[in-house]
C-alpha cells in the first residue's frame, strides 16, 4: 500500500511539472516520458533510461527529474537522496550525449562543433515537490550544484527555462533537429510501465491547477490512512507478542501446578506413593 501510495504522489508531482513548464510562453519543445538508449558499461547492448521531462528550447537542453517528498518543519534535507538522485540524472545527460554524438543531421554535427561543450548545453534538474507542505526550502543542495545539478520547486522552473548559460544558446532550427533526433528513437520509447506501475494520468488529459492539488490531497489522505493503519498493525503485534509471552508463562506454571497439586507434604506423599506402589505391585 505504501508503494501504491508512492506512485500516486509521483504521477500528480510529475503532472504538476508538467503544467508548470507548459505556462512557459515561448518556442519550445516538451517530451514527457522519455525512453533513450544508454550505453551501459560492461554490456555488449544498449540499455535505456527514462526521463520525466525533456525540455528543448532556444536556452538549452532540459532534463526534468521529478521528486515527490515529505518535507518537515518546512524544510527538506537533500543530502537524504543525493546518491540516488546523482546517479539517476547524470543517466539522463549520459543519454542524450549518446544520441546526440550518434546523429546523421547535418544542424546537430554543425552544432557539436559550435559549442564548446555538450555539457554545457545539457542541464540536468531536479524538481522537488513536498507531499505535506505547500511552503518549504531545500537544505543542503551545495553537493549537488558541485557536479551540475541544479536543484528548485515549482515556482523556479520559468525563471530557469529562460536564463541560459553565456555562450549556450539554440537556434530554432537546432531545438527542432534536437527534437526530431529525440522522438526518432521510437524503437526505445514506450511507456514508463512496470509490473507495479499505476496510470494517474495520460498525457492528453487536461487538468487545471485546482485538480491536480485535489489529486496531491486525495493522495495525501491515502498515505495518512495508511500510516494510521500501519501504527495499529505494530499496537497489535506488539500486543499480540505480549499474550504470547504471557501464554507461554500460563502454560508452564499450569504445568508445573498439575505436577505439584496433589502435594500435601513429604510424609503423605510418601505414604500414597507406597501404597500405590503396592497396588501397582499385586497387579
Amino acid at each position: 500500500m505504501r508503494h501504491a501510495s508512492n506512485l500516486l504522489a509521483g504521477a500528480a508531482a510529475e503532472e504538476l511539472v508538467n503544467k508548470r513548464i507548459k505556462e512557459v510562453q515561448f518556442g519550445k519543445i516538451l517530451i514527457h516520458n522519455l525512453i533513450l538508449p544508454y550505453p551501459y558499461e560492461k554490456q555488449t547492448k544498449l540499455g535505456n533510461n527514462q526521463i520525466d521531462h525533456l525540455v528543448i528550447a532556444s536556452s538549452g537542453i532540459f532534463c526534468f527529474e521529478t521528486k515527490a517528498r515529505t518535507s518537515k518543519n518546512h524544510s527538506y534535507d537533500m543530502l537524504k537522496d543525493y546518491s540516488e538522485i546523482a546517479d539517476q540524472v547524470a543517466k539522463h545527460k549520459e543519454s542524450i550525449k549518446y544520441v546526440l554524438e550518434k546523429s546523421n543531421n547535418p544542424a546537430i554535427i554543425n552544432l557539436l562543433k559550435r559549442i564548446p561543450s555538450i555539457d554545457q548545453l545539457i542541464r540536468n534538474v531536479v524538481v522537488v515537490v513536498s507531499r505535506t507542505e505547500e511552503k518549504f526550502t531545500l537544505e543542503k543542495i551545495e553537493r549537488y550544484e558541485r557536479v551540475g545539478i541544479e536543484v528548485c520547486q515549482l515556482d523556479d522552473i520559468q525563471s530557469l527555462l529562460v536564463k541560459a548559460p553565456a555562450g549556450i544558446g539554440l537556434q530554432p532550427e537546432e531545438v527542432s533537429a534536437i527534437g526530431e533526433e529525440m522522438t526518432n528513437n521510437k524503437a526505445l520509447e514506450e511507456e514508463k510501465t512496470f509490473s507495479e506501475n499505476i496510470l494517474l494520468f495520460e498525457d492528453d488529459m487536461k487538468l487545471d491547477e485546482k485538480a491536480v492539488d485535489e489529486q496531491l490531497y486525495h493522495a495525501n489522505q491515502v498515505i495518512k490512512h495508511i500510516e494510521h493503519i500501519n501504527n495499529l498493525l505494530a499496537d497489535y503485534l506488539s500486543g499480540a507478542r505480549e499474550w504470547r509471552q504471557l501464554y507461554q508463562q500460563y502454560r508452564y506454571w499450569k504445568k508445573f501446578y498439575d505436577q505439584v497439586r496433589s502435594f500435601v507434604d513429604a510424609e503423605t506423599y510418601y505414604k500414597q506413593h507406597q501404597i500405590d506402589k503396592e497396588i501397582l505391585d499385586k497387579i
